[in-house]
């Protein structure tokens, strides 16, 4: 079976609270993968389950959706195979491996830290399920810095100095730019440049599949 790709984005209402979070969901994965090297015969077991009508999660993930009131029905299994940062209200999310694993329960638990998680990639299916859209709006201070970010980043000139930067994934053979560097690359250069009224806005898309002949 082919495996899953996803990132998450979550934002949360301070960037104090995206550390937070951060810091939470960092650990509790370690945990999980922790559980899975001391238990491999319990974890080939977890793997092999993971499309069956009854799928296995570990103790650990068992006393997450308790203590956190979370739905968590399906296993963790990217391991040590993830990148987790965090830029100002944001944090980001994502697997480095191809897996059976999918963003869901892990963006239900992100909520639950206080976040909204929003998901590109395989979200519940192991196919591309969840499309995010994330875009950036600011004004530029002269038509010099207009010109710079609509070349540099792809900005869309809305009126005036008014700029709009649609954000997404940047796939180039088998390597990825992912929402962890863009938003914060795209920020940080706008800021810089003395770009001011600056809004994100998003927009999740789900993609449902249906097999029509069963």
């Amino acid at each position: 079976m082919s495996g899953g790709h996803f990132s998450i984005v979550g934002i949360f209402s301070s960037p104090e609270l995206a550390q937070t979070a951060a810091e939470i969901l960092g650990d509790k994965l370690k945990a999980i993968a922790q559980w899975h090297r001391d238990h491999p015969e319990e974890s080939k077991k977890i793997f092999d389950e993971w499309t069956g009508l009854e799928p296995i999660i570990t103790p650990i993930e068992e006393k997450l959706k308790l203590d956190y009131g979370v739905e968590w029905d399906l296993p963790v299994l990217i391991r040590d195979e993830f990148e987790l940062s965090t830029y100002n209200h944001f944090l980001f999310l994502r697997n480095t491996w191809s897996t059976r694993t999918v963003a869901y329960p892990l963006d239900r638990f992100i909520e639950r830290l206080g976040g909204t998680a929003l998901v590109q990639g395989s979200y519940i299916y192991l196919q591309v399920d969840g499309e995010l859209k994330i875009t950036i709006q600011c004004t530029a201070p002269n038509e010099q810095v207009v010109q710079e970010v609509v070349t540099g980043f792809g900005g869309n000139v809305v009126f005036g100095k008014t700029i709009t930067i649609d954000v997404e994934e940047i796939h180039d053979g088998q390597s990825v730019k992912h929402f962890g560097q863009r938003i914060p690359e795209i920020m940080d250069y706008i800021k810089k440049a003395g770009c001011y009224d600056i809004h994100v806005t998003s927009n999740q898309l789900r993609n449902y599949y249906i097999d029509w002949d069963k």
